[in-house]
């Protein structure tokens, strides 16, 4: 059962300060170092607007305060306005982001500077060249990473759109590269 918090919404715009956020959406949440945080996808806007990924922490042990640490990622190509259902997470000795920018999902492999909360990217690529948007990852029971992705693109008129993928094991290659 699901029932709203008393103090709904726990995340609002007031939260970011003086940033200009345009859109925000699609929450992840993960642990490090015994804390949680949040990562949500969507836009900034500066002198111009681009695809961001913001990251907050977790003020209270039952998730109803956070605090913005700031924008985690910034796209590297200006054409990309807005980012959708971010994923953030270790895995070996790298730190990893998928991201859905209203196009193929991608993949950034990299280092975070725990003091800034900035991600640095040393690798990207196409995590998936077909129709898999909006992956999710979580942890099992043995300790491995999965990711399930909506597969689209389907003849309509079926009473419905789309279906999920098989899970995915991630791992990490020494060449950074995630398969």
């Amino acid at each position: 059962r699901w029932r709203k918090h008393p103090a709904n919404p726990v995340l609002d715009l007031k939260l970011h300060g003086d940033l200009s956020i345009r859109d925000w959406r699609d929450p992840f949440v993960f642990r490090h170092d015994g804390q949680a945080y949040l990562v949500c996808g969507g836009n900034v806007r500066e002198d111009r607007q681009y695809g961001a990924v913001n990251v907050y922490r977790a003020e209270s042990g039952d998730l109803t305060r956070w605090k913005h640490l700031g924008v985690l990622f910034k796209h590297p190509d200006p054409r990309v306005r807005n980012i959708e259902c971010p994923n953030f997470f270790r895995l070996g000795d790298r730190w990893v982001l998928i991201i859905s920018p209203h196009g193929p999902t991608e993949c950034f492999t990299g280092s975070l500077d725990l003091a800034t909360w900035k991600f640095t990217p040393s690798w990207r690529a196409v995590l998936d060249a077909g129709n898999m948007y909006a992956p999710n990852c979580y942890d099992d029971s043995r300790g491995r990473k999965l990711m399930w992705g909506w597969i689209n693109g389907f003849q309509g008129g079926h009473g419905w759109n789309g279906c999920m993928t098989f899970p995915r094991v991630l791992s990490v290659e020494p060449a950074c590269a995630l398969r």
